[in-house]
């Protein structure tokens, strides 16, 4: 039987190894097992279930992206609370906090963000930016990422220069595309 010294330098060989080889999955799968004081006892923090909780949060901002758009099409600003935008949602779970920022009077921009309540998970801040092309608008929302888990979210991203492109998220964070929208109204 190994003991608990015993497994953490193998481990950490392993890891050595797996990252001289360039396989970057499989180390942070192992480097995400939690040890408790038994030695024979491994309570693990599975890389599937760390991305099915940030699952969630990118899920529901993507969902409150499309029904701030929506509000913003009936109403001609956008929503400040979560329970005006009529999307069945919590405004925190165990994982997130989830809140929607205000601009002062702006109504060009609307920031969201999703707040983790603990450091194993990343946190997120989305964004939806309004441009005037000619007599349309067109609506740009993406969301970013916190590179590391981190219970801060990314700082506010930044409008792109051009609507044809995505919304460019700050130092320490990076988009994710699937989420991005583009809407001309």
């Amino acid at each position: 039987m190994f003991s608990n010294k015993l497994a953490i330098a193998t481990m950490n060989y392993i890891a050595k190894t797996i990252t001289i080889l360039g396989i970057a999955p499989l180390l942070s799968l192992l480097s995400s097992a939690v040890y408790a004081e038994s030695p024979q006892t491994i309570i693990p923090q599975t890389t599937s279930e760390i991305m099915a909780r940030e699952g969630e949060a990118q899920k529901y901002l993507g969902a409150i992206n499309s029904a701030q758009l929506t509000y913003y099409l009936e109403h001609s600003r956008f929503a400040t609370k979560i329970e005006d935008l009529g999307i069945d949602m919590p405004s925190g779970s165990n994982t997130y906090q989830y809140h929607i920022l205000e601009e002062g009077e702006e109504i060009r921009k609307i920031i969201i963000t999703a707040k983790a309540n603990d450091s194993s998970v990343k946190s997120y801040t989305s964004a939806i930016f309004l441009f005037s092309i000619g007599e349309s608008r067109k609506a740009i929302a993406g969301i970013c990422e916190t590179i590391k888990p981190s219970i801060y979210p990314p700082m506010m991203p930044i409008a792109p220069p051009y609507p044809s492109i995505g919304v460019l998220c700050p130092d320490e964070s990076h988009a994710i595309v699937e989420f991005d929208r583009k809407v001309t109204f």
